[in-house]
């Protein structure tokens, strides 16, 4: 179970802050800076600024209440902020819920682009979900250098063990991902087609040619 910090502040006026934070390092060094005030119609305003020190990562849950608390005049506002962790690589972007992500600007072969990300800590992309195929296919540039091929980037899993098995490059089978959607007419399948790529806009996976250069985004999850 990771260590956590928890704690629980009131602020003045008409705000109670029930703050919650976790982090994976033990003694990490996190300090928040509250202000409060009413603004000319009557609402309270709140404002946090959370400063990290040590690098780890973080999750901040706060939930805002006036002060009649369960009376009928209660209202209760709740958000969750989280925080990069230390050890993403640099370049890489949050896509909230999701993962973190590097969209590469050169093209490389398939094993080449399951190579550059590992080295980063990171792996090949692949989607856990229809809504993670359509962010891939949509938020990301696929047209890259060192190669013609404009709509299309590798996806992290391919069938080089066994013929029509795809697994991804963490180990899991496509269809457990819990996204395996391929275009009409594929796989194609037969001994050279053996490494996946996704389609832009559509986010259609279509069997191809591992050695063929295009583009690749690879991923820290969360």
């Amino acid at each position: 179970m990771e260590p956590q910090i928890m704690g629980v502040l009131t602020a003045a006026l008409l705000v109670g802050v029930e703050l919650v934070v976790s982090t994976e390092e033990q003694h990490a060094s996190i300090a928040l800076s509250l202000s409060h005030h009413t603004n000319a119609s009557g609402h309270a305003i709140l404002n946090g600024k959370l400063e990290q020190a040590a690098g780890a990562a973080w999750h901040l849950e706060v939930a805002l209440r006036d002060a009649c608390g369960a009376t009928a005049r209660s209202q209760v506002l709740t958000f969750g902020l989280t925080g990069p962790s230390a050890r993403v690589p640099p370049g890489y972007a949050l896509r909230e819920g999701f993962g973190y992500f590097r969209a590469a600007t050169h093209a490389l072969s398939w094993t080449a682009a399951r190579d550059a990300c590992a080295r980063d800590g990171a792996a090949l992309a692949f989607a856990q979900s229809q809504e993670e195929a359509h962010m891939l296919a949509t938020q990301f540039n696929f047209d890259v250098s060192g190669t013609h091929v404009k709509n299309l980037a590798w996806y992290g899993a391919s069938d080089h063990a066994e013929e029509g098995n795809y697994v991804t490059v963490t180990g899991l089978t496509l269809g457990k991902t819990g996204y395996a959607s391929f275009s009409q007419g594929t796989p194609h399948g037969g001994t050279e087609r053996n490494c996946i790529y996704i389609m832009n806009s559509t986010g259609l996976l279509v069997d191809g040619f591992c050695k063929t250069p295009i583009a690749y985004i690879c991923k820290v999850s969360l």
